[in-house]
């Protein structure tokens, strides 16, 4: 969540809510997380210009930090106008980002994908044309090793 000094972890002490990670400068991100045993993976959806950042928790603090595996933000290029995002990880460690693409005619769902440590994304691959300037997708892991992607058709 942000606050005036950018987007946090938060962590509910009680009943009062502590910031204990700054995970971005931007107070204009939105976030989707996936959490993969003591590291979270969390998409700063921020338009075309969105960023991945990686935390591990760590018991002992009961706190998080930077996944030493990478532990600087990574910087994943969208389609211009693209209004959300969302990311999911399949049965072998491959994380998956679904988005829209929004040219002005022929708007289309499309999917990026990343190898551990996710630090370079392969695509865009197109998997729909012809979608509503207005719908939205989304990515999840699916039973058997499968990953689906759903969106709106207004």
């Amino acid at each position: 969540m942000p606050n005036s000094a950018g987007t946090w972890v938060w962590r509910l002490d009680g009943t009062t809510w502590t910031s204990i990670l700054n995970l971005s400068l931007s107070t204009t991100v939105h976030a989707d997380v996936k959490a993969t045993g003591a590291v979270s993976h969390v998409l700063l959806f921020d338009g075309a210009s969105s960023q991945l950042a990686s935390i591990e928790y760590v018991a002992a603090t009961q706190t998080y930090q930077p996944w030493a595996t990478r532990p600087a933000n990574v910087t994943i290029t969208l389609d211009a106008g693209v209004e959300t995002a969302t990311i999911d990880m399949d049965s072998q460690g491959r994380m998956w980002l679904a988005s829209q693409h929004k040219p002005g005619i022929g708007d289309a769902i499309r999917v990026r994908y990343s190898d551990s440590p996710y630090s370079s994304w392969l695509g865009p691959v197109t998997l729909a044309t012809g979608i509503n300037g207005d719908d939205i997708s989304v990515v999840t892991a699916m039973p058997g090793g499968k990953v689906g992607v759903l969106w709106s058709n207004q």
